[in-house]
Order: C-alpha cells, then sequence, then structure tokens
C-alpha cells in the first residue's frame, strides 16, 4: 500500500505541474498568436509592442528577442536591431542561436548588411609598443574614413604610417614610412575582405617619395566566449576562452614585396567589473615574404597579459614576452618582452 500511495502521490503532483505549466502556456500563448498573426498582415509596429511587453515578463525567451531584432532589422532600425541581437547574444542557452546573433551583428556593424541604412565610418588602429631587444618603441597607426557606397562596398581616404625611436640611415630596425591615398574595400563575408589602396608614400631612411599600390586579402574572427565590446558584457565571472585569428596576403609595392602573415591567441578572459576585463594569453605570429629578407621571415611564439577597457574609446594595455626564430640562418634567434598600447576604435558617422 506504501508503495501505491507514493505512486499515486508522484501522478497527482506531476499533473499539478503539467497543469499550472499548460495554464502558463494558454494566458501568453494567444498574445504570441496574434502577434504574428498582425506579423503577416504586415502590422510589424503593432506585433513589435506585444512581443516586447512579453519579452519583458519572460526575458529568457530569446527565441522572441531574436524575432525582434529580425524586425527592426527588416525595417532598417539599425540600433533597435543591434539592441535586440546582443540581447540574444548575451541571454541564450542555446549555442547556434548565440552563434546566429553573433554573425549577425558582425555582419551589420563591418558589411553594410541593413537594407537601405547606410554604414559610413572612421576606423583607428594603432599599435605602440617598448621592444625590449631593440630597445626601440614602435608606432603603427592606420585610420581610413569609410563610406558606404554599395552593400559590402566600401571606399575612401586612408592614412598609413610606421616610425621607431632608433632606425635611422645605414642603422635600419624598421621599415620607416608615412603615406596616404585611396582605398576601396569589398567584404565578402564579414571575416573575409579584399582591400586595395593606392597613394603616395615618403620612405623616411631611404629618403624616397613614390606612388604605391596595395592590395590586401585579409582574414579575421574569433570563436568562444569573447567580449565585443559593442553591448552588455556577455562574459560570465570566472574564466571565458575564446581564440582571435588573423592572417593577410599583400603586395607592397614600395617594397615590391609579396608578404604573408598570421597570427593566432588563444585567451582567457576574466571580467574584473563592468568596465575592465583581464586576459592572459597565449599567441603565434607567422611572417613570410617573397624576397626572403632575414627580419621578415620568423615564426613568433610566447604568451602575454592585458587590461582590456569595456570601450572603443580607451586602448588595451598589454605585456607579452615572445621568442622569435628567424627562418634565414643569417639571423639569430630572439628573446623579447613587448609593453604598450593597443588601439582598436570605429565611429558611425
Amino acid at each position: 500500500m506504501k508503495l501505491e500511495y507514493k505512486i499515486l502521490f508522484l501522478l497527482v503532483f506531476a499533473l499539478l505541474i503539467v497543469g499550472q505549466n499548460n495554464s502558463n502556456s494558454q494566458e501568453k500563448t494567444p498574445d504570441l498568436d496574434n502577434a504574428y498573426s498582425l506579423m503577416r498582415e504586415n502590422k510589424i509596429d503593432s506585433a513589435n509592442s506585444i512581443f516586447s511587453d512579453y519579452l519583458k515578463l519572460n526575458p529568457s525567451a530569446t527565441n522572441i528577442a531574436m524575432q525582434l531584432a529580425y524586425n527592426y532589422k527588416q525595417a532598417g532600425n539599425t540600433d533597435k536591431s543591434l539592441e535586440y541581437f546582443r540581447y540574444v547574444k548575451l541571454r541564450s542557452t542555446d549555442n547556434e542561436e548565440k552563434i546566429r546573433a553573433e554573425k549577425e551583428i558582425s555582419y551589420m556593424l563591418y558589411t553594410g548588411e541593413t537594407g537601405s541604412v547606410k554604414n559610413n565610418f572612421f576606423d583607428l588602429y594603432s599599435y605602440d609598443a617598448y621592444d625590449s631587444y631593440q630597445q626601440n618603441v614602435i608606432i603603427n597607426v592606420i585610420t581610413r574614413y569609410n563610406y558606404n557606397f554599395a552593400k559590402n562596398f566600401y571606399a575612401g581616404p586612408y592614412f598609413d604610417t610606421y616610425l621607431d625611436t632608433k632606425s635611422e640611415p645605414g642603422n635600419i630596425y624598421n621599415d620607416r614610412y608615412v603615406e596616404a591615398g585611396l582605398f576601396a574595400k569589398y567584404n565578402f563575408f564579414y571575416y573575409l575582405s579584399l582591400e586595395v589602396r593606392g597613394g603616395f608614400v615618403r620612405e623616411i631612411d631611404y629618403k624616397e617619395s613614390k606612388f604605391n599600390f596595395k592590395p590586401i586579402l585579409t582574414f579575421s574572427d574569433k570563436f568562444g566566449d569573447f567580449d565585443d565590446l559593442s553591448g552588455p558584457s556577455k562574459l560570465k565571472s570566472g574564466q571565458n576562452l575564446y581564440f582571435d585569428i588573423y592572417s593577410a596576403l599583400l603586395y607592397d609595392h614600395k617594397f615590391e614585396n609579396v608578404f604573408f602573415q598570421a597570427k593566432g591567441r588563444q585567451i582567457s578572459a576574466f571580467p574584473l567589473s563592468r568596465s575592465l576585463n583581464f586576459e592572459i594569453y597565449i599567441v603565434e605570429q607567422l611572417l613570410l615574404d617573397s624576397k626572403r629578407l632575414d627580419y621578415n621571415n620568423y615564426l613568433e611564439v610566447g604568451g602575454g597579459a592585458a587590461l582590456q577597457f569595456r570601450t572603443i574609446y580607451a586602448p588595451s594595455i598589454f605585456v607579452e614576452g615572445t621568442q622569435k626564430n628567424y627562418l634565414q640562418q643569417e639571423k639569430s634567434s630572439s628573446f623579447q618582452f613587448k609593453a604598450g598600447l593597443l588601439f582598436n576604435f570605429y565611429k558611425f558617422l
């Protein structure tokens, strides 16, 4: 009898739970049915209002947030669409849903995938570091005004410079130059692009001025639990792992040389606060050129740490130690510490 009572109790308890869930479902389903019906009638604003109210009561319903994101994207409201894609990216427990949201964010920010909305933007890359082996401060700055002529296609003026504090004619550590001109860039995908630059360059140590032509095929992507700094951080407390991959194949006419670069980082990120992340990483970098110059052909491996402010308006502060093994026997390997600032900034206009 005791076993029968236990079974009866479990059955009654299960029926109560199912009944409660069904009751909740019946309260919510008609609203969603009405919203989808309004969408079929092309009354998107009314449907969005219902979806938004439902999401406030059910913050874990990331499929509804995804629907809102696509609705606003179709209507050309980029800001609201990005807001809801970021909501999904932050809160979803479905890995495929999170990946889809991440891809949509990348498309919208970098490839103009926003219907009739133009995404003209200004971008700035700055790398400033001290190299202990060279006892040298190295500065690289690249900036562009990106005018969105058509879907996935940008063009505009650019400025590029590479400087250091130790090179001089007859004792060159790095090729120093100042360059400016026009560029055109086409994004095949959010992670793969072809850029062509044409401009005038001043080679500082060789004291030469010439026209430069530079086509660049670039691959860049991130995988895992990374923070794109474009909305609320999705990093959980504790350790978050991700991979950062970059590679480029280019011809630089000023050097009459073909270059290939590949760089990978395996990163553990730890959120310290709402505005600051701490990262430790392993880094590998390969550089090759067609002229087989000793200083342009090496494999560099090491590790480092960085403080990443959660805003595009502040640089990342890093320190790393690497072993650089040159692929030409004429040059011996070196170990160096590097410390500096890495700044990736963009501003939509």
